[in-house]
């Protein structure tokens, strides 16, 4: 969900080589499911930690952005049991550019 007006740029879907250089210097994990934080860990080599907090993105930020691809996921299902890589996931870059 975008967090403001503005001028914005969504690209992907990304490699894991190229999602891998996004937190190069730094970042603030805005992963609110643990299931997607131990993924994005793994898929990263990094630690991602869950941390349900909301963001704004300023011009200038980017956000590394795990997208659902598939169907949307039942009414109460528990991303705990629904795993990130089985496929129906893309990572996408979105940039806030004004």
């Amino acid at each position: 969900m975008l967090t403001a007006y503005g001028t914005w740029r969504f690209e992907g879907p990304l490699s894991e080589e190229q999602a891998r250089t996004i937190p190069a210097g730094g970042f603030i994990s805005a992963v609110g499911h643990e299931a997607t934080a131990r993924w994005l860990s793994e898929l990263l080599r990094l630690e991602v930690p869950c941390a349900r907090v909301a963001v704004e993105l300023e011009p200038g930020d980017r956000a590394l952005v795990v997208r659902r691809t598939g169907r949307r996921l039942p009414s109460g299902a528990v991303l705990s049991s629904i795993l990130p890589g089985d496929g129906a996931w893309e990572l996408a870059l979105l940039s806030r550019l004004a």
